[in-house]
């Protein structure tokens, strides 16, 4: 799903699975290219979680304002 609520962006998907690790120092280099774009371009405007529920896995964004380019 998405949505807009004022000035911020919230985008949420949810799929059937397991995360492989729970343990963010574990995470592959995919995630951690988002988190440091995410920095870069939304700095102390932005969350993103990954978590692991009822046998789904739950991606959320949320975004506030214009992004930053560099």
């Amino acid at each position: 799903s998405a949505g807009v609520q004022r000035d911020l962006l919230i985008v949420e998907v949810v799929n059937t699975g397991t995360l492989i690790s729970q343990d963010p120092a574990r995470e592959g280099i995919g995630l951690d290219t988002l988190r440091r774009r995410l920095d870069l371009n939304y700095p102390r405007r932005h969350e993103f979680t990954l978590v692991a529920e009822n046998g789904s896995v739950r991606a959320r964004l949320r975004l506030r304002g214009e992004p930053c380019f560099a």
